[in-house]
């Protein structure tokens, strides 16, 4: 009788323990789901802390969406065709493909509310994404950085979109090249027009590798200097011939707006200039 109640003490105890093991193996496969869900992939690292500092001033390229439950990617193409660039004022500027816009923002700590606003309304052909662009930033309502990645949440679980920083543009990727000036965009509080340069090879820029720079003016030519640091570019100003090219001329527009570029950068082996937080732009193609 004695060897049977110590036979079934043991088997009680032993019953116990593997419960408890039974249990603790749940808790943590628990954990390591709760882990890999995170709408980027099983081996992201977790969330950075971040403030709006650290993803302003910065030109966002829109390289990836989650949008199911299981937090699937998909690749976006031509991630350089929809962009964001929050500023520090509360304003962002945007790329959806063949258009720009801009609006305003707002946050909290990492809530954010990207407000509807300006936009061109060009039609960019039946395979764009720049409606859905445009839609699902007006839905978000958070942002994160993940190695070293905006992403920008929604309240729909496993939803996200995934930004990249935009690679800067070298000195060396635009010198030695004749850029002429084919366009201008300008944005308002309303809108953003796009216009065009009627003769384009009567207003260029060359680029020296000695901090130099070349210019035609329409019909009058010059030269000056010029000063790169990452993205940021300035222009002394140019000494240059003083005639008079006729009331239609665009040459004092074009010295004007070179004297007040503050950024470069390359579209689609498109120079763009920006001129500061005005969001206007000055567009280059090479010449011949």
């Amino acid at each position: 009788m004695l060897n049977t109640q110590k036979i079934l003490t043991l088997l009680f105890i032993c019953a116990l323990v593997s419960a408890a093991l039974l249990v603790s193996g749940c808790a943590d496969t628990t954990d390591v789901t709760e882990e890999t869900s995170n709408g980027l992939s099983d081996t992201q690292p977790d969330s950075e802390a971040v403030s709006m500092d650290d993803i302003t001033d910065i030109k966002w390229h829109w390289s990836a969406l989650t949008g199911d439950d299981a937090g699937n990617l998909s690749a976006i193409p031509d991630p350089q065709r929809y962009t964001i660039q929050f500023s520090k004022d509360g304003t962002y500027g945007v790329r959806a493909d063949c258009n720009v816009g801009g609006g305003e923002y707002a946050h909290v700590g990492d809530k954010l509310t990207i407000e509807p606003g300006f936009t061109t309304l060009a039609y960019c052909g039946p395979e764009s994404l720049d409606t859905q662009y445009l839609s699902l930033l007006h839905d978000v309502t958070g942002f994160s950085m993940v190695d070293e990645k905006l992403v920008l949440s929604f309240e729909e679980e496993g939803k996200q979109m995934i930004f990249v920083k935009e690679s800067p543009a070298s000195a060396e990727d635009i010198q030695d090249i004749e850029w002429q000036w084919t366009g201008i965009v300008e944005a308002t509080e309303g809108a953003i027009s796009q216009t065009a340069v009627a003769e384009p090879e009567n207003y260029n820029i060359i680029f020296q590798a000695d901090k130099r720079y070349s210019i035609k003016a329409d019909c009058n030519v010059g030269n000056g200097q010029y000063s790169i640091e990452g993205n940021n570019l300035t222009f002394s100003t140019p000494a240059l011939t003083r005639a008079y090219c006729g009331p239609d001329s665009m040459d004092m527009l074009y010295l004007s707006m070179l004297s007040n570029v503050t950024n470069f950068s390359l579209e689609n082996d498109r120079l763009v200039l920006s001129l500061g937080h005005s969001g206007d732009e000055m567009i280059f193609d090479k010449g011949e």
